[in-house]
């Protein structure tokens, strides 16, 4: 009987902890989808600039926060949620402003090579340099949560 009951327990904490891996997995795979969503549509953008592409990718960022903001935190991991959001966030930042800035470059008649090259080469520096801080904090919640959670990274 206590062999029995003992199995019993065990068995049911280990789906316990499965159940919880799963909805961690699921949870980290919706912020992983909607950041390549967005990933994609950067890249587009960036290879062919046009006004399109970029209402495309500011449609795809705000679209990535809305299901965010409307998704639970897994566990409360609000610091997890909320790093992802910033990351989001400063995308259509950038998107609203520099790479709207870029399509005013690529449209502009007047910019000889040398000055376009250098206009560009300057803004992606600036993006470069603004990110650094939101990715590394999304990182650190990320690899926290995966060490947290047993998530398998993808």
């Amino acid at each position: 009987m206590k062999w029995s009951l003992l199995l019993l327990l065990l068995n049911i904490s280990g789906l316990t902890y499965g159940q919880r891996n799963f909805e961690a997995t699921a949870y980290y795979k919706t912020i992983k989808e909607e950041q390549a969503k967005i990933g994609q549509e950067i890249y587009v953008y960036k290879t062919s600039v046009s006004d399109l592409n970029l209402r495309i990718l500011n449609f795809q960022i705000k679209k990535s926060i809305a299901i965010l903001d409307s998704t639970p935190a897994y566990n409360q991991e609000e610091y997890y949620k909320k790093a992802t959001v910033n990351l989001f966030s400063y995308f259509l930042s950038v998107s609203e402003n520099q790479y709207k800035q870029l399509l005013n470059y690529v449209e502009d008649p007047s910019l000889d090579n040398k000055e376009y090259k250098s206009k560009i080469q300057a803004l992606f520096k600036d993006i470069s340099i603004k990110e650094k801080p939101f990715d590394i904090a999304y990182n650190a919640a990320e690899e926290n949560f995966i060490r947290k959670y047993g998530v398998k990274p993808e």
